[in-house]
């Protein structure tokens, strides 16, 4: 039987909140909030986009502080004087400013900013941070006197373990690694990077990102030209995502093999966004493609809605370093039952059940790309099939509600260590 978890009060440490593209942090917080935990929520800033009902209903942002320093290097001074007039603490508010110890965090009195609004912040259970720079970021706060008892766990999500930066690691995170409790990754190839940068086994732990499936649930009201196949790619259009190579499989089925029935939609914003622009224009595929830019949450399950099969060609970006740790967008294209055609890379075949509720191919073949979509397009049972049971497999293994109790596990291990 599972033991009853207490009642805790958890800080959050967040470099952005809301979030658009952090909606698990979000799955998060209310999966907590709903067990009768309470949350403080601490961030740098925010990102308009994604204001959200949930985030009213819950009152979210009057839960929030944003850890920011004024603008203007006088107007700082000016109300870091007044702060520290009425600061009870002021040799603590001190260290703050040193220097030779903090470097330009000191000097431009960002931490004398992040620290005094955390002066009089309750005793809380469990401090937990999300992506490694606010773990290093709490870890500075600890060290200056703040939470100084309170167990940290640290949660890493992709682009803060870098394959590339491995041995920069090794000293980057030591102290991180050290204090805290536990650390989280979404998936087994995280896990394996943080082990390489010198994380210790035990205290790792695999904590994939979340959704709620009952939001991400395919619309059965809505009436559509079943004549058309759509095909939707959503994601960052940045290069270890390899969105380019969605024009170049519509090239194939288009104009090489003459499909004539099919829809191309991208769904997001990037560096390749005029890139991805060109080539539709140089494949005269205008007329075969809808942009949609960023969209949040709500508009994405609608167009979803309309799909019928996903493509994901990510890929090693060989300049950066990055790839994908997991793919939370898979799981939520899953959850809408569309069939997915995706590469073996990073953290992805982990996301996805080959041959069940996705094909898994080798990374940039286009070839291999064009003939699956070509399979599903002409099999609409296989489509289906997949779809559901891709369905299944998320609302198992991915929905918030089964990693919020796996989160309060964590803590209630952490605190008996």
């Amino acid at each position: 039987m599972k033991q009853p978890i207490k009642i805790l009060t958890i800080a959050f440490f967040l470099e952005r909140f809301p979030c658009i593209s952090e909606t698990f942090i979000l799955n998060q917080i209310i999966y907590l909030i709903n067990q009768g935990h309470i949350i403080d929520i601490y961030a740098y800033g925010t990102d308009n986009l994604s204001i959200q009902p949930k985030l009213l209903s819950y009152d979210l942002l009057n839960k929030t502080t944003y850890l920011i320093s004024p603008k203007g290097k006088l107007n700082r001074i000016k109300k870091a004087i007044q702060l520290f007039l009425n600061f009870s603490n002021k040799k603590m508010l001190l260290k703050t400013i040193d220097v030779f110890k903090y470097g330009r965090q000191a000097y431009s009195l960002d931490l004398f900013f992040k620290f005094s609004p955390l002066a009089n912040a309750p005793i809380y259970d469990v401090v937990h941070a999300h992506f490694g720079q606010m773990g290093k970021d709490v870890l500075i706060l600890k060290r200056l006197g703040l939470f100084k008892n309170i167990p940290l766990i640290t949660s890493f999500h992709g682009y803060d373990i870098n394959p590339i930066y491995i041995e920069n690691y090794k000293l980057e995170y030591k102290d991180l690694f050290e204090a805290s409790k536990i650390i989280t990754a979404n998936s087994n190839f995280t896990l394996n990077l943080l082990n390489r940068a010198g994380c210790h086994e035990n205290k790792l732990i695999k904590l994939p990102e979340s959704l709620d499936t009952e939001y991400f649930r395919k619309s059965t009201n809505k009436v559509r030209d079943e004549s058309i196949i759509n095909i939707l790619f959503c994601g960052r259009l940045i290069a270890f995502k390899s969105p380019e190579m969605v024009i170049e499989i519509a090239n194939e089925l288009v104009n090489k093999r003459g499909h004539v029935n099919l829809r191309f939609h991208v769904i997001g914003t990037g560096d390749l966004e005029e890139l991805i622009k060109a080539n539709i224009a140089k494949y005269n595929l205008n007329n075969d493609f809808l942009l949609y830019g960023a969209m949040i949450q709500s508009d994405i399950i609608k167009v979803m809605s309309d799909m019928d099969i996903f493509l994901y060609p990510g890929s090693n970006d060989t300049a950066t370093g990055r790839v994908e740790n997991q793919g939370l967008v898979l799981q939520e294209a899953q959850s809408m039952e569309l069939a997915v055609i995706t590469s073996n890379v990073g953290g992805i075949p982990e996301s996805v059940i080959d041959g069940a509720t996705a094909f898994i191919l080798e990374e940039r073949d286009v070839m291999a790309f064009t003939e699956k979509t070509e399979l599903l397009m002409a099999d609409s049972e296989l489509r289906t099939k997949m779809g559901r049971q891709g369905r299944e497999f998320v609302t198992q293994n991915f929905d918030y509600n089964i990693l919020g109790s796996k989160l309060e596990e964590c803590y209630n291990y952490m605190l008996t260590m």
